[in-house]
């Protein structure tokens, strides 16, 4: 279990055929909590966020060539940003993204792949006084993306959705 206030917050670049597992436990951050992970992995990559109190921001990047899962839960209270990044150029695996946030700043996930095959699961219960966007771009999509947003909100709820096939 991590624990951090650090600014610079969490950097992985890993070359592993197990099981990648971020689980971040914090009680109060006030300072920005960065998530960089580079990984070639035939595992899994989990990711893990549970906080009470949150004054800054939860930028996700991740670039990762996988065959398994990658998953991204994330519960927060904040008054900062929740963003997802995902840089890929294929997907085979699936992407489940869980996220409830209370938050007065943005939710955003970025999606960028050639091939998405797996299964995108989105999830979002948000209470917020920003937007709410989700932005997928592929080339080829065989998966599915089922998105599910519950949100109360004084923003903007967006989805772009741009695939060759």
């Amino acid at each position: 279990m991590a624990h951090t206030d650090h600014p610079d917050g969490v950097r992985a670049v890993l070359i592993t055929t197990s099981v990648i597992e971020l689980p971040i436990d914090i009680k109060t951050c006030t300072a920005t909590l960065k998530v960089d992970i580079t990984a070639q992995t035939v595992g899994k990559i989990a990711i893990s966020i549970a906080a009470d109190d949150i004054t800054g921001n939860i930028p996700i990047d991740i670039a990762a060539k996988t065959m398994g899962n990658i998953g991204v839960d994330i519960t927060a209270q904040t008054m900062g940003t929740v963003a997802i990044a995902i840089n890929a150029t294929d997907i085979t695996g699936n992407i489940p993204i869980d996220i409830n946030a209370q938050t007065m700043g943005t939710v955003a996930i970025a999606i960028n792949a050639t091939d998405i095959t797996g299964n995108i699961p989105i999830d979002i219960n948000a209470q917020t006084m920003g937007t709410v966007a989700i932005a997928i771009n592929a080339t080829d999509i065989t998966g599915n993306i089922p998105i599910d947003i519950n949100a109360q909100t004084m923003g903007t709820i967006g989805i772009s959705i741009n695939a060759g096939d």
